[in-house]
């Protein structure tokens, strides 16, 4: 197709299509939300468009417009003959996807309509969008420049991981002799009972005795009750449900466990060590690549038993006690990942021409 017609090429707005539940959890909306909020601060407005309302509670409290399109969060296919005359009667400019559920025949409808961006973490394909953006750490293993033609601009690397704003400039980290304070966390869902499983062998140990253990429970949390019980019992247990200042508590813990997904970058901003532990396929490569570096230790598959990754905990737990270890850590992953890119991501949406959309 030609040219798309000038007045569908607003660049006021941003469109998200995005989903957040139990089974996918909340890894995507938050990242896609921390877009938005750099786009906020440079005067650029954010729709959000899911399949359901299982997002809408979050997305009204942060002041977010949310349109619902009523169809499958897996297959966003089926939602391009509701989603096509959305573009049209908003006059959509811009179309940021982040959805395992898209096809390159999603994209290949939306192209002639809109500006396209995607965040791929996973290199399966190849997807007709203008924009891809891969922030992780294991970007390199995809060859995306040999991959995507010309026409596609390519946001690769660390430097554009979208984290929140208070991870943009967290304070100097202050390395302390001794591993006092420990964070846990689970990400949006926790299907294996991680929390539970990994509070319960660090409460066990005799070195964690006067220690101070906080755990963060994303809302699709199935053991928040369970764990809020122990808190009460415990002196030195404390339980957090959806915290919206999370960058201060990375940066006051000495170290961190979590699963593998956006939590890792985070902890890299703050120069908090970590111990990680994947939940889900697609955390499998980014695990692994941050072990490789030698910036955040590997305890193994949730999937394959909770005991086994405990166990690993455990020991890479007494292999960071040495404040010098910790502090080499804390040095090298800040170097890594400088918590700006999701202003980035909203600067080269900016620089995109408004001029028209080759189709």
């Amino acid at each position: 197709m030609g040219r798309v017609p000038e007045r569908l090429t607003t660049m006021d707005t941003i469109y998200f299509r995005t989903d957040s539940n139990p089974v996918i959890a909340t890894g995507h909306l938050m990242r896609c939300l921390a877009i938005a909020d750099a786009a906020k601060k440079q005067r650029i407005r954010s729709v959000f468009l899911t399949a359901d309302g299982q997002s809408a509670d979050v997305l009204e409290s942060r002041g977010y417009e949310n349109i619902v399109l009523h169809s499958r969060w897996d297959k966003l296919e089926e939602e391009i003959p509701v989603l096509l005359p959305l573009i049209r009667n908003r006059r959509i400019g811009v179309l940021l996807v982040d959805s395992y559920g898209a096809s390159p025949e999603y994209f290949a409808a939306l192209r002639p309509c809109t500006k396209t961006a995607y965040i791929d973490d996973l290199g399966r394909t190849e997807y007709p969008c203008h924009l891809l953006l891969n922030y992780t750490v294991y970007w390199e293993k995809y060859r995306y420049p040999e991959r995507y033609p010309q026409g596609t601009e390519l946001l690769l690397g660390c430097s554009y991981a979208p984290l929140r704003e208070q991870f943009s400039d967290p304070p100097l980290k202050q390395v302390s002799a001794g591993v006092r304070r420990i964070l846990i966390l689970t990400g949006g869902s926790d299907p294996c009972h991680a929390a539970r499983s990994l509070t319960e062998a660090f409460l066990s140990l005799p070195e964690c005795e006067g220690v101070s253990l906080t755990v963060v429970c994303g809302r699709f949390s199935p053991d928040l009750e369970f764990l809020e019980e122990t808190a009460s019992r415990r002196g030195n247990l404390a339980v957090l449900s959806d915290v919206a200042e999370m960058a201060s508590h990375l940066c006051r813990a000495d170290l961190a466990v979590s699963a593998g997904g956006t939590s890792l970058y985070e902890l890299c901003a703050c120069g908090t060590p970590g111990i990680s532990y994947a939940v889900a396929d697609n955390q499998l490569d980014n695990v692994a690549a941050f072990a490789r570096l030698g910036l955040i230790d590997y305890a193994g598959d949730a999937r394959e038993g909770m005991a086994q990754v405990c166990d690993a905990c455990v020991r890479l737990f007494h292999r960071l006690l040495p404040q010098e270890t910790r502090r080499g850590r804390a040095c090298a992953m800040r170097a890594l990942v400088d918590g700006k890119g999701s202003a980035r991501i909203v600067a080269a949406i900016r620089e995109w021409r408004a001029g028209g959309i080759e189709g």
